[in-house]
């Protein structure tokens, strides 16, 4: 995210080459093995969105065939195809993983361990878990949680399955993190509009939190150093996201130092090395999410870079970086070699959306505990049920479309096979915020004979795949967008404000939004641009209406390359169920292939020149007769004589 001025921290050429090349490998690694393809499926235990006023729609065809995901065998504790075990005392025979993966519309906990635990569920319910921090003794995990529909602080233990309540307010708290001596827990608290940096005892819940920052900016994503008198985290109190220092030892305002010095780029997820003595952090800059690497003995030397990725989580042995690399549609894990920045483990896909991550000296017991057990032998439960209607008489592989009651569009009309998904996500959405966002839609199907622009050919709009969400709640404040750019290709992140600003709704946004009214402010600069930054992050509870959409089978859009310019090229309201489908193919279970078929215009033949007479000077001119006078003499006249 670029935000501000020129920077200290230069990448070389050769480091932002190697980065383009990472970002272009990550793109076609849905050809690797993923850990969706390593393990059996992951059980989905998401509960059957509450019935609202939303009405479902009704087929308008009469050949009705209704297709349910068969469940998968029982037990479903996922298995493993263990591609490092060619070396069990290699990097990933060390301590255990634990990350927060959305699935079936909720984020869990899951443990990991490529060489001796695979992908195992530690939580199953219809909320969140997220946030992930393991206790430096390896027996307990911190993770903030919606168990009571407000985000609190939970202390899960690894050894007996159970969870605990650390805090209970309605304000959000999460991203903890624990001190050397796992007494203490620092964390992220939504106080007086924007987040700030407590501390809470982990022994005495009920003690009072302890204010490490009061600021009126946002300070947030705390990490507590091994040597237990440095907090480092995340402030935007200088206008953009950059690192701060706090040492404990001091109690006056000079106990705050920043130590990233790239005003020209986005710094979040700081992470200590096990000594303590190196600090990872991203930095997000053009395009490119990137690992630097701090020495905090040689502080004045300029971090050095490790490779690309958005959330590092050092190793027990801290010789080694592993760290979500996030695409526009899909999340991968990848490991480095510290402080060479060798790539140690190729992006590997992971099954959904990451949330958090940790990796410390620890293991689960043997047998785990009854909870974990109960957790990894669910059978999935599908977010809906796909109906496909196919056409009377029409041929095979053809569908149909459903219109969609109660809907405000110009076509309400989705094709059969994803209208309960739809459905399904406009319930979900309207209980999330409480308010029904997907009633009005700026456009759903389109029929191909209606031109969309130019520009829009092959608009997904025309397949009955796709709909435009109505864009007119971001002008009320309703709407804000985060701008992510992938290489040259920019992705918007849709926010939709909850109705319930107390807490129990949403979350908070760390980033701040990009305003795209601002290019008609008179500036030729900003309008160039297509908009600018927000000075600061907006306040109140935010639904990540993207992540959600994406858990429903909803992938967004790149804007066209002139959206700076073209408002309708943006593309940021509209959302594609692909399936794997191109668009051609997706036409086809609409159109006849005729349809489709682009004749190639005969053009009439060209004449042959012929050669026109035309009247050529000649050389030598002709010459022009001329008349030349005679003088006449005059008669004289004689007079008589007398």
């Amino acid at each position: 995210m670029n935000q501000a001025n020129p920077h200290r921290v230069t990448i070389s050429l050769r480091h932002g080459l190697v980065l383009l090349l990472i970002n272009a490998v990550i793109l076609t690694a849905l050809s690797w093995p993923t850990l969706q393809n390593r393990v059996r499926p992951l059980a989905v235990n998401s509960a059957t969105p509450s019935k609202t006023s939303v009405p479902t729609a009704s087929l308008t065809t009469t050949s009705t065939e209704t297709s349910s995901p068969s469940p998968s065998a029982s037990p479903t504790q996922p298995s493993i195809t263990d591609p490092f075990k060619t070396d069990p005392s290699g990097p990933f025979a060390q301590g255990l993983i634990i990350l927060s993966i959305r699935e079936g519309g909720y984020a869990h906990l899951f443990a990991y361990q490529p060489v001796t635990t695979p992908l195992t569920r530690l939580t199953n319910h219809a909320w969140d878990d997220i946030n992930p921090s393991i206790s430096p003794d390896g027996q307990k995990v911190a993770y903030s949680s919606r168990q009571n529909s407000y985000w609190d602080l939970f202390v899960l233990d690894l050894s007996t399955g159970k969870s605990n309540r650390l805090t209970d307010s309605p304000e959000y708290k999460g991203s903890p993190s624990w001190s050397p001596d796992g007494q203490w827990l620092a964390y992220e608290d939504y106080n007086a509009n924007h987040l700030e940096i407590f501390i809470q005892s982990v022994e005495d819940p009920g003690q009072a939190p302890i204010p490490l920052t009061s600021d009126e900016a946002s300070d947030y994503s705390p990490a507590w150093s091994p040597q237990g008198r440095l907090v480092v985290y995340v402030s935007n109190r200088s206008g953009i996201p950059e690192i701060w220092l706090a040492d404990l030892d001091k109690t006056d305002h000079s106990k705050f130092t920043k130590i990233s010095h790239n005003p020209n780029a986005a710094a979040s997820h700081p992470a200590w090395s096990p000594d303590g003595n190196h600090l990872a952090w991203v930095s997000t800059q053009d395009g490119l999410s990137s690992l630097y690497l701090w020495d905090r003995l040689d502080p004045e030397n300029l971090p050095r870079l490790i490779g690309s990725g958005d959330w590092p989580v050092w190793s027990p042995t801290g010789d080694f970086l592993a760290s979500r690399t996030q695409m526009p549609n899909q999340s991968y894990l990848t490991a480095y070699q510290v402080p060479s920045g060798n790539v140690i483990l190729s992006p590997l896909a992971l099954p959904a959306q990451m949330m958090g991550i940790d990796w410390k000296n620890a293991a689960l017991p043997d047998p785990p505990p009854a909870s974990f057990e109960r957790a990894g032998t669910v059978t999935p439960t599908p977010l809906w049920s796909s109906q496909v209607a196919t056409v009377t008489n029409a041929p095979s592989g053809r569908h149909s479309l459903t219109e969609i009651k109660d809907i405000s569009a110009p076509h309400p009309l989705l094709l059969d096979s994803i209208t309960p998904s739809f459905i399904s996500l406009r319930t979900r959405v309207a209980n999330e915020i409480g308010w029904d966002y997907l009633s009005s839609l700026e456009n759903a199907f389109v029929p191909y004979s209606d031109p969309l622009s130019p520009e829009t050919n092959e608009d997904w709009l025309f397949t009955g795949r796709s709909f435009a969400a109505n864009p007119i709640p971001m002008n009320a404040g309703w709407m804000v967008l985060i701008r992510e750019d992938y290489g040259a290709e920019t992705y918007w992140r849709v926010y939709l404000k909850t109705r319930y600003q107390d807490g129990s709704q949403g979350q908070p946004i760390v980033q701040a939004p990009w305003d795209l009214n601002d290019r008609y402010n008179g500036d030729p600069r900003i309008y160039d641009q297509g908009g600018t930054y927000a000075t600061s992050a907006p306040s109140g509870y935010w639904l990540d209406f993207t992540t959600l959409a994406q858990a429903y089978g909803w992938n967004r859009l790149p804007s066209q390359i002139n959206w700076r310019t073209y408002y309708p090229a943006i593309r940021f309201n509209q959302f594609v169920a692909q399936d794997g489908l191109d668009w051609r193919s997706a036409m086809l279970q609409v159109y006849p292939s005729e349809f489709l078929t682009t004749t190639t215009p005969i053009l009439p033949p060209t004449p042959t020149a012929t050669l026109t007479p035309s009247w050529i000077r000649p050389s030598t001119p002709t010459p022009t007769p001329t008349f030349t006078a005679t003088s006449t003499r005059r008669p004289t006249w004689t007079p008589d004589s007398p």
